[in-house]
């Protein structure tokens, strides 16, 4: 048993072709984040029950066979016997993952892998912070897991905090900079034994997307329509782009908790990098403020989740 990782007993519900008997059968699937985005470079292991996997799941040894995904997450073993396997999934930065099941026909296992840190951009201050993360591991099926801490590059290390939201046990530590350290990070997972279990990935701020900025309207600009095309900007190499629209409650007011009701906030997910979008009908009511940003999601072939928020623009739909 390998302590910090997910195991996944998958029952055999539904199979996609393939021949049953002596026949070989055909393994595939996609690796992927909770946001559906591909993970690139993850390591598929596929080890027959009862073979030692303790090894595998450190990533020290080799499987009975192996496979890199591709850009597009996907993996595929052709020529394998019937019988009860364990898909063993790994990528630096993510959270390694074992699924056990019997395959008796070709199937198509879907994965979804986590990263261990998260990282807001939501500002460029020189003077303030920057960055907000957030360091996340969940325990494992058994509750073998005592301890986590992460390490920064300069050795420091920061405790996670136990703790059960919707009832699913986790560890987790979050925290403000104003810069984001690159370099290599550890995540050190210790069970009940006393064994320690080291994670290392290295950040490279190189591969993070700029800020999204915002174009039109900003500044209390006014537009004559209630479904009126925005502008913006983003980085090509982001995966999810996300429209966020508040209602203003008092223009005039200096604090952003009197001048903007946050509990307020629509999402609309934006499947183009155009950097233009338009309201749909029925977000927006003639005559009355709003508050907006573009929020954008980079993961899957870099080592964490990496997100950017724009600052905080304000326009007025024209009094009809």
């Amino acid at each position: 048993m390998i302590f910090g990782l997910f195991i996944i007993a998958l029952l055999l519900t539904g199979c996609i072709g393939g021949d049953t008997g002596t026949d070989t059968i055909s393994l595939s699937g996609t690796v992927s984040t909770a946001n559906q985005i591909a993970v690139k470079d993850a390591t598929v292991a596929l080890v027959e029950k009862g073979t030692q996997s303790t090894q595998i799941m450190m990533q020290t040894a080799s499987a009975d066979r192996t496979y890199t995904t591709a850009a597009d997450g996907t993996f595929r073993f052709d020529g394998v016997n019937p019988g009860t396997y364990e898909i063993i999934v790994s990528r630096e930065g993510y959270e390694p993952i074992k699924i056990a099941q019997t395959f008796n026909k070709s199937t198509s296992v879907p994965v979804s892998i986590r990263s261990f840190l998260e990282v807001l951009h939501f500002s460029d201050s020189s003077v303030w912070d920057n960055y907000q993360i957030s360091a996340i591991v969940y325990q494992d099926d058994d509750k073998t897991v005592e301890a986590v801490q992460i390490m920064n590059p300069f050795g420091y290390k920061r405790d996670l905090v136990r703790e059960t939201p919707f009832g699913m046990e986790r560890f987790n530590a979050w925290w403000n900079e104003m810069l984001f350290d690159e370099g290599n990070w550890e995540i050190h997972i210790h069970d009940k034994s006393g064994q320690t279990y080291i994670h290392p990935f290295t950040i490279d701020n190189s591969q993070f997307p700029s800020r999204p900025e915002l174009v039109y309207p900003i500044e209390w600009e006014e537009v004559d329509t209630s479904s009126p095309e925005v502008e913006f900007v983003v980085s090509d190499d982001v995966d999810i782009i996300h429209f966020r629209i508040y209602d203003v409650i008092d223009r005039g007011a200096l604090s952003l908790a009197d001048r903007v009701d946050l509990e307020s906030r629509r999402t609309l997910q934006i499947d183009t990098k155009t950097g233009k979008f338009s309201i749909p009908e029925g977000f927006l009511n003639s005559g009355e403020a709003y508050a907006w940003q573009i929020y954008t999601i980079r993961a899957g072939d870099i080592p964490l989740r990496y997100s950017g928020l724009s600052d905080m623009h304000y326009f007025c739909v024209k009094d009809e």
